[in-house]
């Protein structure tokens, strides 16, 4: 990892990344960017977006060679078929689409990888029947042995400060924060996500944890938060990336 950072330090198109700053205008057929959907400076993202014109795409990501095959008119065309077929919703189609999807939605054994951008801390607290649980159940009955998990989760409370200011209300003011959403934070701690890899046979294989000093003392926090760990305190973010057993 040092040698890649080393590496990154003297060619800065080395990666390409775009985090939330870039989406797909499906309307009007075009990457675009929203200042309603922006999280930190608007002038600073516009900036960043200014700055890819001149970027060269990382040619040993995609060589000539790869995009040739990617870009085939046969496979083009077949993939067009597909996404014509799923309207048809008969299961012969290479692509599907399910919203809302349940354990169902994918045949049991059948995926080699299952993940998500910004989307686990969205889903309810994990218990008996906590819908995270179930997600969690899910993507193991959905993943063949030896499949993959890759998840980047945002454990803070984003668009607040502090940055931890979520664990210090009572769950009865949380619900009314909260209020009628369907999808909100749902305050789990890094270790919360750990033990849930290991119940549903997950193995960790990469754990890539973004840090950030505490910013709240633990006399503020709510009495169920009070006891997590100095690890679980500082984990601002994480990628976890596991393997079925």
């Amino acid at each position: 990892m040092p040698e890649q950072l080393d590496q990154a330090s003297t060619d800065q198109n080395r990666f390409l990344f775009t985090g939330d700053h870039l989406d797909w205008d499906r309307n009007a057929h075009r990457l675009s960017a929203s200042e309603d959907y922006c999280w930190y400076s608007w002038p600073e993202q516009v900036g960043s977006v200014r700055r890819l014109a001149d970027y060269r795409f990382p040619a040993q990501i995609l060589p000539a060679s790869r995009l040739a095959e990617t870009l085939r008119p046969e496979r083009v065309d077949e993939l067009r078929a597909a996404i014509d077929g799923m309207s048809k919703n008969d299961g012969t189609s290479r692509i599907g689409y399910a919203c809302p999807w349940t354990a169902e939605s994918v045949r049991r054994g059948s995926a080699d990888l299952v993940f998500s951008q910004a989307a686990l801390q969205e889903i309810d607290n994990p218990g008996a029947n906590g819908a995270l649980r179930r997600t969690f159940a899910a993507m193991a009955q959905w993943l063949k042995p030896g499949g993959i998990i890759s998840h980047q989760v945002d454990l803070g409370m984003y668009g607040a400060e502090p940055w931890d200011r979520h664990w210090t209300y009572s769950d009865a003011t949380w619900a009314v924060i909260r209020g009628r959403r369907p999808n909100y934070i749902n305050r789990q701690p890094l270790s919360a996500y750990e033990g849930l890899c290991r119940e549903f046979g997950f193995d960790i294989a990469r754990l890539d944890v973004v840090e950030q000093d505490i910013a709240t003392p633990t006399s503020e926090l709510a009495v169920g938060f009070r006891t997590l760990s100095q690890r679980d305190r500082t984990a601002r973010a994480v990628h976890i990336v596991a393997v079925k057993r």
